[in-house]
């Protein structure tokens, strides 16, 4: 009996609110207020920086999108152009859940606790999390009118500070704009990167996207100048109506900079805004992550059950509960969120250097996915986005892992040493069997093909 497939369920409005969503998280409404206290007014620059590998990402996922509109798009490309191996590795996924939900599961915790002073943080963030898992094995399109509400509305906040603030800004408090220097504006661009990391999500969800040839490009265009101009504007007018420094101590930032122009419903509105951001990028998470986790599962690198998908809801449930296991575990450490956002940056720093490499090889190995593609980069286009993704990918790497303190080094060593070894195990434990699960995630399966049978015609397969 053959196993049941991934339904197309997702338009392009949604998807634009599952991708906003996802990347606008609670670090917008929190993190800013660290991130101010390190580099001072000049905090916006570090933005702008942080979206030049952002449009670079954009533009390698529509160009992915139209060669490879397939569900775990980007593992495919690694697993099958690279070595499954890498696929594995590809970022360490489930280290960058282990982080980046659990990232923002203590923004939602802190975010409350700042609201409702004595709550307890813990329970919250594990309460969160729990909750959206349970919410997303119910099927996607249930997942995605939620997002769709609760980005409407976090917009909003968002819109109603910006122009609530514009009157109010003091161009005193936004001089000297770099007072730490260029190498502090450097290190809070590559921990404010954590706010542009999610684009190749779209992507991950490709085979449940309507027509996603044509609505990805638009999708990802959409989003990104969106995203950019709020965050742009945003942390333009909260340096220039409360100082740096005192941002540098804020636990909602956002918040207590309204508190100075507008109204308390409107404050309590900018509030409710933050827990909206917050639970808009876990939901996000559990949306993307999954259908990654589900090729995983095909692929024999993880436990079979994380291949399934549920045939009353069409969700891969068991994908579903490894990220809300690896996401309660994430939780548990109790580490500061600006050190969660750093080891997630590093974490898809190296997902989009293993992509691109992959992109590269499958350009080169299957030419008729690109003759075929109704949209893609020009040659000169492709090498500049290729290359300029790896060059900000590993300037961020080296960046990042000379912020990190010895306990930090060892700790993201570790993990990914333990990712090497259950991936031995894991081929010894089959190869006994007679099964080489390498050999067997060079081509594609059989869920992949029939996703790639639906945009293309003629069959187009990696033998």
């Amino acid at each position: 009996m053959s196993q049941p497939e991934l339904r197309r369920d997702i338009s392009a409005f949604q998807a634009v609110m599952i991708l906003v969503g996802y990347i606008v998280g609670s670090a917008i409404f929190i993190l800013v207020g660290p991130l101010a206290g390190m580099v001072g007014p000049g905090l916006f620059l570090a933005f702008v920086i942080a979206a030049v590998p952002a449009v670079f990402a954009c533009l390698y996922n529509a160009q992915l999108a139209n060669l490879l509109p397939v569900t775990g798009a980007n593992y495919i490309a690694i697993s099958r152009f690279v070595h499954p191996f890498a696929g594995w590795m590809g970022g360490g996924i489930l280290i960058a859940i282990f982080f980046g939900l659990a990232s923002i599961a203590w923004g939602f915790a802190l975010f409350l606790e700042y609201l409702i002073p004595g709550i307890p943080t813990m329970p919250v963030a594990l309460g969160v999390v729990l909750l959206f898992g349970i919410v997303n094995i119910f099927g996607i399109r249930v997942a995605a009118w939620i997002q769709t509400s609760m980005v409407a509305l976090f917009i909003l906040a968002l819109v109603i500070f910006v122009f609530g603030g514009f009157s109010n800004i003091d161009p005193g408090l936004q001089r000297p704009l770099l007072p730490n220097g260029i190498g502090a504006l450097l290190t809070t661009a590559v921990i404010a990167y954590m706010t542009y990391t999610g684009f190749t999500v779209i992507t991950e969800i490709s085979g449940e996207i309507k027509n996603p040839r044509r609505n990805i490009p638009e999708v990802l265009a959409i989003s990104f100048l969106l995203i950019m101009i709020l965050y742009v504007t945003v942390t333009w007018v909260l340096t220039g109506v409360m100082p740096w420094q005192d941002l540098g101590n804020s636990q909602a930032a956002l918040v207590e900079a309204s508190k100075g122009f507008l109204p308390p419903g409107a404050t309590i509105f900018i509030a409710v805004g933050g827990l909206l951001a917050a639970a808009t990028t876990i939901n996000g998470i559990f949306v993307a992550t999954p259908r990654d986790l589900l090729v995983y599962g095909r692929d024999k690198v993880l436990p079979g059950f994380v291949g399934h998908i549920n045939q009353r809801f069409g969700t891969p449930h068991g994908a579903i509960m490894l990220t809300l296991i690896a996401g309660l575990a994430g939780v548990s450490i109790g580490m500061r969120i600006e050190d969660y956002a750093l080891f997630t940056v590093m974490c898809f720093m190296i997902f989009h250097i293993l992509v691109v490499t992959g992109m590269l090889r499958m350009e080169k190995q299957m030419p008729q996915l690109g003759d075929a593609a109704p949209w893609k980069l020009g040659r000169i286009a492709r090498k500049i986005v290729y290359f300029g993704t790896l060059l900000f990918s590993v300037l961020f790497l080296v960046v990042g892992l000379s912020t990190l303190d010895f306990f930090g080094i060892a700790l993201f060593t570790c993990l990914f040493a333990v990712g090497c070894c259950y991936y031995l195990l894991r081929w010894l434990y089959f190869k006994g069997k007679g099964i080489d699960i390498v050999k067997e995630a060079r081509v594609f399966t059989s869920m992949t093909i029939s996703e790639l049978k639906e945009e293309y015609p003629s069959t187009l397969t990696k033998e």
